[in-house]
């Protein structure tokens, strides 16, 4: 039963494949039919399908390492797959709104048809989710529309296999998994190649089978492959909601992201005490997923148990948050304007309001930037995380900036002082510049005007306009 609900996932090469399809001829799709349909919604909605039933696919096979009987059992049908799959669409749909209206997001409402439909508080996917989504969606499809040509560019390839190394990823993964990402790429690599060599999608290893095949193809001496299957393993639990180990609900919710308890993050499947199972989509993917978001720091720190690697994200977080800073300031300076980055507030005597991330001088005006360099928020209970820590109340990420705005505002003398402007401040104007669409641009209610929240997609055409 299991090996079958394993080779549905076999499904997922095709799905991508529909996904670059879709991206090769967004070009031509929007010229042949953006004169009768809404072209973008029509590609919003099949990458939304396409999504859902990767997930649910993925889901399946989670539950199934831990509920699945290793013998015996109902054979695994093709309608009984569907069904499965639909079940585990109205749980992630359910988990989703429920995430919605505990968070405070979305209204505590509920109304049940005799038909057995229900429905949720509307008004907060309504007013913002929907907007959000649509807007994001909207930008990736243009930029498949303007990079059209680039899939026609001929590129060179190095002959070298060469792998670069981070000294400092290097360390922290070590301290993680016993591993460095080199180990851990060459032993996926020597994976994918024998998936290659037999031509199969999906292969059946027993443990010792495994690890001597990973011997022989160079991947390392038996400690690091077992430490490999050991990180990159789903562990099979006493049952799905069984969290021994370390792990809480978050872990298998399958409507959030970056779960340590997702096969993309752990892509090597346990069939039995023994044996294990890999799909060649599943590594790539899976192995890719995880490599680049932990080598730029990109799970939270509650995701890895060592302190080193904990505190590499929290580095990786610094850096990425200067690096914005930067960016924001050079595209005033190439605007025309007087830029100054990090004004340390305790120069005022008020140490307790932080510092101005990016401050633009033109004249008599100054425009006072909170930079924020977020990940893309992409499940509703992201969103609502989001919209929570951008209230503009008090201790939450938009209060400081607020209070710094006002105080400035009300000491413009002793500021233009100390900016040395020669002159006094005519103006002062706020805007949070941020390097993806934000949700609480579409939000009502709040301390800051929807215009003064700029992406960074924006920024060189409409942050001149809207600071000038």
């Amino acid at each position: 039963m299991f090996l079958d609900y394993f080779s549905r996932l076999s499904a997922n090469p095709r799905i991508q494949a529909d996904k670059v399809q879709w991206n090769q001829t967004a070009r031509a799709v929007q010229a042949i039919y953006s004169k009768y349909d809404d072209v973008v919604k029509v590609a919003q909605q099949r990458e939304s399908e396409r999504n859902l039933t990767s997930l649910c696919l993925r889901t399946i096979i989670e539950i199934a390492v831990c509920e699945a009987p290793e013998s015996e059992g109902e054979e695994a049908t093709p309608r009984l797959v569907e069904n499965l799959v639909d079940l585990v669409a109205v749980m992630i749909e359910i988990g989703a709104d429920s995430d919605a209206v505990h968070s405070g997001f979305s209204a505590p409402r509920l109304s049940i048809e005799p038909s057995g439909f229900f429905e949720t508080g509307t008004d907060a996917y309504r007013d913002v989710v929907i907007p959000y989504l649509s807007g994001y969606f909207h930008r990736q499809f243009n930029e498949a529309i303007d990079s059209y040509d680039d899939l026609y560019r001929e590129y060179t390839t190095s002959e070298s296999e060469e792998f670069e190394e981070d000294d400092d990823f290097n360390r922290a993964l070590s301290a993680e998994f016993g591993l460095s990402e080199g180990q851990v790429f060459n032993i996926g690599k020597c994976l994918l190649r024998a998936h290659l060599e037999h031509e199969l999608p999906i292969c059946v290893w027993n443990k010792d089978e495994l690890v001597r095949y990973l011997g022989d193809a160079g991947a390392g001496d038996a400690d690091n492959i077992a430490c490999f299957l050991d990180a990159f393993s789903l562990p099979r639990r006493g049952g799905w909601d069984d969290f021994s180990g370390g792990y809480n609900f978050k872990d298998i919710a399958p409507w959030k992201f970056k779960r340590r308890l997702s096969c993309l993050c752990r892509p090597i499947i346990p069939v039995k005490s023994n044996q294990f199972l890999t799909s060649a989509f599943l590594l790539r993917q899976g192995f890719g997923y995880f490599l680049d978001l932990a080598r730029d720091g990109l799970f939270i720190p509650e995701f890895f148990k060592s302190a080193e690697m904990r505190s590499y994200v929290g580095r990786k977080t610094a850096e990425r948050g200067l690096w914005f800073n930067e960016v924001v300031a050079q595209k005033l300076t190439e605007g025309g304007y007087e830029t100054l980055k990090e004004l340390d507030m305790s120069s005022f005597g008020k140490p307790e309001l932080g510092d101005v991330d990016v401050i633009g001088i033109k004249g008599g005006r100054i425009t006072l930037i909170e930079c924020k360099n977020l990940q893309m928020a992409k499940t509703i209970s992201e969103i609502a995380d989001i919209c929570n820590r951008f209230k503009g109340e008090e201790k939450d990420e938009l209060a400081k900036h607020l209070a710094r705005v006002g105080w400035i505002n009300a000491n413009r003398d002793l500021v233009s002082r100390h900016l040395g402007m020669n002159r006094p401040i005519d103006d002062v104007k706020q805007l949070l510049v941020t390097n993806t669409e934000i949700p609480i641009k579409y939000k009502e209610g709040l301390p800051i005007e929807s215009g003064e929240i700029v992406s960074i997609a924006e920024l060189q055409e409409e942050l001149m306009r809207r600071i000038g």
